[in-house]
């Protein structure tokens, strides 16, 4: 982007309002909710596929969006 990633973020927040990271975040999120819902993919490949890392930091986001784990959230 050719700025400091401090410099981003400040331009960023100042143009959405939203901190870069929760931005972010919510995206990946939102991607892993999709998979879910909509593909048999394991939890440690939608978690790689969607920038989680692992299947535990998604099930963790997961879970705190919506009191259920993945697989319970895949049973809605």
């Amino acid at each position: 982007a050719g700025c400091t990633r401090d410099h981003l973020g400040r331009v960023f927040r100042a143009a959405t309002g939203t901190p870069l990271a929760t931005w972010l975040h919510e995206r990946r999120l939102a991607a892993a909710e999709r998979l879910l819902a909509g593909t048999r993919m394991s939890s440690s490949d939608i978690a790689l596929q969607t920038g989680f890392g692992t299947a535990q930091a998604m099930a963790r986001a997961v879970r705190q969006r919506h009191g259920t784990g993945p697989r319970g959230f895949r049973g809605r």
